[in-house]
């Protein structure tokens, strides 16, 4: 039986959805999470422990791990843990993005410069430093706009401005929950819809439609991952 490796933030109703996927095709998973690694097992999942703030530490834990339970392809859920999965797929010869792609796709900003670079069609965008006044930007700036910080995920921190009170308005309120990061202005016309969640009681999507939705994103990724490992 094929052995894939997944990273991901926690176990939790995201990893369920890849355990459930995986079983339906004949594919074992390998977990590895962010976690503590004193505790023996504290989830009975059999999991990696890993630290996603120490790259080097944690690709070695993986690596000495799959010494033991040697795997075929590799996953990761969310974007942090993008950067470790590369490593892991290089060390080990298996095919996957590289690790400087998968740098630059957990920033927005080098994302779209890579993108621009490429000559792909890219929204405008202006980068600037979150202590600076943010009306020194608005002459660079078309309404509407959205303003977002580089390296957050999951629509937190993602603001509309339709005007240029709006604009210093919503940059200043990045700067007080951010103060070190950078904060990126993007045109709305290629901005997402936000994405608003619900969750369950006891945790999990309430939605239906959600669970199932994310359910058939897991099957299709495990089921590429067992064929690259055929």
């Amino acid at each position: 039986m094929p052995r894939v490796l997944l990273l991901a933030a926690t176990t939790g109703y995201q990893t369920r959805a890849f355990g459930d996927a995986a079983e339906r095709v004949g594919v074992d998973l390998l977990y590895a999470t962010d976690r503590c690694n004193v505790l023996d097992d504290p989830w009975q999942d059999r999991a990696v422990p890993v630290r996603f703030s120490d790259e080097a530490l944690s690709l070695a834990t993986i690596l000495e791990a799959t010494r033991t339970q040697p795997i075929d392809g590799v996953l990761a859920v969310g974007d942090r843990p993008v950067v470790l999965a590369a490593h892991v797929s290089a060390r080990l010869g298996l095919p996957w993005h590289s690790v400087d792609a998968a740098a630059v796709s957990r920033s927005k900003q080098l994302t779209r410069e890579r993108l621009r670079e490429a000559r792909l069609p890219v929204p405008w965008f202006v980068s600037a430093p979150v202590w600076i006044d943010a009306r020194t930007i608005v002459p660079a700036v078309k309404f509407p706009c959205v303003v977002k910080p580089i390296a957050l995920s999951g629509s937190r921190g993602v603001m509309r401005a339709n005007d240029e009170a709006e604009l210093v308005a919503a940059f200043y309120r990045l700067r007080a929950i951010l103060q070190a990061l950078n904060v990126l202005v993007i045109s709305e016309q290629f901005a997402l819809p936000r994405a608003h969640e619900a969750f369950a009681p006891g945790g999990g999507l309430a939605d239906p439609k959600q669970r199932a939705s994310l359910s058939g994103v897991a099957a299709r990724l495990v089921e590429v991952a067992r064929r690259m490992a055929a």
